[in-house]
């Protein structure tokens, strides 16, 4: 699950504008023109003609993209989520199958597990060599610079 949040930030970071979720589709509707969020706007407020819109968020900020592209109410965007709902639902085991592909491949690790094992295995054999030179260090007289190069060698080598 942190991971998933952390790759969700991440992808709201490089949206290139602040994300927002106040409402379903806030943060989700990209202009055409020039890629910019799309807002929920009150028009006529007060009124007897007072509704809700979704434009381009800086459309009227000077110094700001002038889009052409035009407002779309609520039903609009619902009308044209169904659709392609739908479009998704006919094509719904081509795409199941793809995403359980997708799914194999990021959490195949197989790879990872054969390289574990081969270092476990270096490492016994390292920890063997260090407890036999320790125990042969035990019961000769050697040279402690002797023994204590011989240490670091079989330390340094399980190192790399």
């Amino acid at each position: 699950m942190w991971e998933l949040v952390q790759v969700e930030m991440k992808r709201r970071d490089n949206l290139g504008a602040k994300y927002s979720a106040t409402d379903i589709f806030s943060s989700k509707l990209v202009c055409s023109d020039c890629g910019g969020f799309y807002g929920k706007k009150k028009w006529h407020s007060n009124t007897a003609y007072e509704r809700f819109v979704y434009q381009y968020n800086s459309k009227f900020q000077k110094g700001k993209c002038r889009c052409q592209t035009p407002h779309l109410t609520e039903a609009e965007i619902k009308e044209k989520f169904i659709e392609a709902y739908n479009l998704t639902i006919e094509d719904k085991e081509r795409i199941t199958n793809d995403l359980k592909e997708v799914i194999n491949l990021l959490t195949d690790t197989t790879e990872l597990e054969k390289g574990i094992e081969q270092i476990n295995a270096e490492l016994s054999v390292v920890v063997e060599l260090a407890a036999k030179t320790i125990k042969e260090n035990s019961k000769s007289n050697e040279d402690s610079i002797d023994y204590e190069n011989k240490y670091q060698s079989l330390v340094n080598g399980m190192k790399h």
